[in-house]
């Protein structure tokens, strides 16, 4: 397990008893394991279509032979079977009763091997229709878990306000984007460059000019600053109500553990050509679309 995952989970069982009690990383979860679901289930849908393809494309392969068979077979039986059968050179006779047992052995497992191909696309056929079901409800178990979360947020930002309590959930709509750049891939599902793979992304991965300014989301405080294997420096941020915001691949960070930072602050600048960040809910990683000031 890597530095920054060890963080997180240590400080989620640090928040336990509150996340505990927390519908909203519940939700978050859910919500989560449904997207995980969608992945696999789209990975499964994929092979099957794969699979029925390869499938027609050697029926139809063996169509074709099966029909040459049959004329070769019809045009056989227009001999007289008794010229092939009733040869008087005991030679010749033994010859051709065992062409004609190797012709129907042949034909057998032509026809065997046909039928079982016919039987295999009808099962995959029902595969995939299933898996299409499946995908179906997920999508409708997916929507609903994000309407119910939607609520749930809107209950608990009246309650914090009404109670006077900090959280960066109140801030949400209005926080500063991490960076000036573009998108190259947002939360959620995506394939690999080769298409082999589906993956979740837990964040987003922003195009960058080496150099530019990493700011923060929202004010906070900084626990983490570390080396890590693929991206080197990276620094997070706990928020108020066990919100985090991770920031990788950056260099000359201006902060360190410890130190207090205001929404919009410059923390360092990018290291490369590529950034990642992150928000997330306790160890729930969540989407940050939505929490900026402005929609991208």
């Amino acid at each position: 397990m890597s530095k920054l995952a060890l963080l997180l989970v240590f400080s989620f069982y640090l928040n336990a008893s509150a996340a505990d009690t927390d519908f909203l990383h519940n939700t978050e979860n859910q919500i989560n394991s449904l997207l995980e679901d969608k992945i696999q289930l789209t990975i499964e849908k994929e092979q099957l279509e794969e699979q029925i393809r390869e499938i027609q494309s050697k029926i139809k392969t063996k169509k074709t032979l099966v029909l040459k068979r049959l004329k070769a077979s019809y045009a056989l039986k227009k001999f007289k079977w008794g010229e092939l059968l009733l040869n008087n050179n005991i030679n010749d006779l033994d010859r051709n009763v065992k062409i004609l047992n190797n012709l129907n052995k042949y034909d057998y497992e032509i026809f065997k091997d046909y039928n079982s191909s016919l039987r295999m696309l009808v099962l995959s056929r029902k595969n995939l229709q299933e898996t299409e079901e499946l995908m179906q409800k997920n999508v409708e178990n997916l929507k609903t878990q994000q309407d119910e979360f939607k609520k749930l947020e809107d209950i608990k930002i009246a309650s914090l306000q009404k109670e006077n309590k900090k959280s960066l959930l109140i801030h949400k709509g209005k926080l500063a984007r991490p960076l000036d750049g573009t998108i190259k891939q947002e939360f959620g599902s995506l394939k690999d460059q080769d298409n082999r793979f589906y993956l979740i992304n837990r964040g987003e991965l922003y195009a960058a000019n080496a150099n530019s300014f990493v700011k923060s989301v929202g004010p906070g405080t900084v626990i983490f600053r570390d080396d890590l294997v693929r991206w080197r420096e990276t620094l997070i941020i706990q928020h108020d109500d066990n919100y985090y915001s991770v920031y990788a691949g950056i260099k000359n960070s201006k902060k360190s553990v410890g130190d207090h930072v205001e929404q919009g602050e410059q923390l360092a600048n990018v290291a490369a050509n590529e950034f990642y960040f992150e928000l997330r809910h306790y160890d729930s990683p969540i989407n940050p679309r939505g929490w900026y000031k402005e929609l991208k």
